[in-house]
């Protein structure tokens, strides 16, 4: 079964081009890593201990994702289902001019990546996950990031737009953020956690030049994500790109398979190579025989479309399209859809659990414990995806400098799951243990793939 729609696997030397691509409803089997994920566990990557010396000798050349759109706009099974997952030491990527919506982008440990003149729509902030420390040397500069709504299925509804997880303290050795538009419905201000918590706090840092506005869309109902004349991206000189020719050019049915309530106006554009459309409107499959399109049709109850391009000789050209239009009482659109036309958050009706603000940094219920600030990994799915998939656990949010935890060798991002040979699923769990063993407690932790034993003596004998 695929790990996600493309994959880009390590030990590939680089230069790959995915380009003009619509990539959508990927892996639904498993809900794995959804329409892109890759991997650059090459030579220089050992875990969490990273030779930025070595990158180049394996991506040798850039692997470039231009001007695709990519969707994923299912319950979320991981922290967000990225739309561009950049995993295990991705390096080398160049990142243009691609249209990201339902989910966001990924960026986990590596080094050289240029993300430029992007638009991604979500409720979910860009993930930025376990940075090396001597500056990845990456670049994010005019691109267009909007959180909005709450998460399908968990109704989470996020205050940040960048989520940084295990990230080094100081956001200079970030590579280099800036001419960015910024925008979250759900909050009145720039958030990245810990590292910012208002526009003016990330200026100091990084972005001097990035703004928090509405970037002025022209049509989301119609996935026109070009932006308006007046928006302030195209100030920051954000270059609009083109909407309609994502994927295939043969026949194609627009808006393609969609609820609507009163009625709904159909587009079909014939196959790119020329020639004559003909549809049918009972399913079956068209001939050229069949109606001959001309103008748009006015479609206002249950209508299954079919639709084919055909040459002068009577041939087909390329392969029919079909969509199934379907008629409802009450159109229902994604919290992030929703939220963004009517310019604040809405929750769909039929989504009875109720909202839950959060936040990148934990609004939970941390226990303090030698030094370390802990939560329960499962509780947070962004430290599970930072982590490596360590689904249980207590997992180490912050460790103070000279603390008994540190001078036992906790790292921020460590997962404690065992603890004087019990299993520690929970923060509750080691609480307990804690409080049995008293001062002196072995624990076994997760990191980088690799189990380490630590002895923690929180009395700091």
């Amino acid at each position: 079964i695929a790990r996600a729609g493309i994959t880009v696997n390590d030990g590939t030397w680089g230069g790959h081009v995915i380009s003009n691509c619509d990539i959508y409803d990927a892996v639904l089997d498993t809900g794995e890593h959804g329409p892109f994920n890759s991997w650059g566990r090459e030579r220089f990557w050992r875990g969490r201990q990273l030779d930025k010396s070595l990158v180049l000798l394996d991506a040798i050349k850039p692997v470039r994702l231009y001007h695709n759109r990519v969707g994923n706009y299912r319950p979320a099974v991981s922290a967000g289902n990225w739309t561009i997952d950049l995993d295990d030491g991705s390096s080398n990527f160049e990142i243009e001019c691609n249209l990201m919506l339902g989910s966001t982008l990924k960026l986990r440990d590596g080094y050289y990546r240029k993300v430029r003149n992007n638009i991604m729509v979500s409720a979910v902030p860009v993930g930025l996950h376990v940075w090396p420390a001597d500056n990845s040397e990456d670049v994010f500069e005019h691109n267009i990031v909007v959180v909005a709504g709450a998460t399908e299925g968990h109704n989470r509804v996020h205050k940040d737009v960048l989520g940084p997880v295990i990230m080094p303290n100081d956001p200079a050795v970030w590579g280099t953020f800036d001419y960015n538009v910024w925008w979250n419905l759900n909050a009145e201000d720039f958030s990245a956690g810990r590292y910012a918590r208002s526009l003016a706090e990330w200026k100091t840092k990084q972005g001097p030049h990035d703004v928090f506005a509405d970037p002025l869309f022209i049509d989301p109902v119609h996935r026109d994500f070009r932006v308006r004349p007046d928006s302030p991206a195209l100030k920051l000189g954000f270059r609009n790109f083109s909407m309609d020719d994502f994927g295939h050019q043969m026949t194609r049915i627009v808006p393609g398979d969609c609820e609507f309530e009163k009625a709904v106006d159909v587009v079909i554009h014939p196959d790119r190579r020329g020639g004559e459309v003909h549809y049918t409107l009972d399913g079956s499959v068209p001939t050229v025989d069949s109606p001959l399109y001309v103008k748009p049709l006015h479609i206002d109850k249950t209508t299954t479309v079919r639709a084919c391009t055909f040459d002068a000789s009577g041939n087909p050209v390329g392969f029919p399209d079909k969509a199934v239009l379907t008629k409802v009482e009450k159109l229902r659109r994604q919290s992030w859809l929703a939220s963004l036309l009517a310019g604040k958050l809405v929750i769909p009706e039929e989504n009875t659990e109720p909202a839950v603000e959060e936040e990148t940094t934990p609004k939970g219920k941390p226990v303090q414990w030698a030094g370390m600030t802990l939560v329960t990994i499962s509780e947070y799915p962004d430290y599970i995806d930072a982590s490596g998939g360590q689904p249980f656990g207590a997992f180490v949010v912050n460790v103070e400098p000279n603390s008994p935890a540190a001078r036992a060798g906790i790292q921020n991002g460590d997962t404690i799951i065992r603890a004087a040979d019990d299993e520690v699923r929970t923060v509750e769990d080691l609480r307990s243990i804690v409080q049995q063993k008293k001062d002196v407690v072995e624990c076994v932790v997760f990191r980088g793939y690799k189990h380490y034993r630590l002895t923690i003596d929180a009395a700091g004998n």
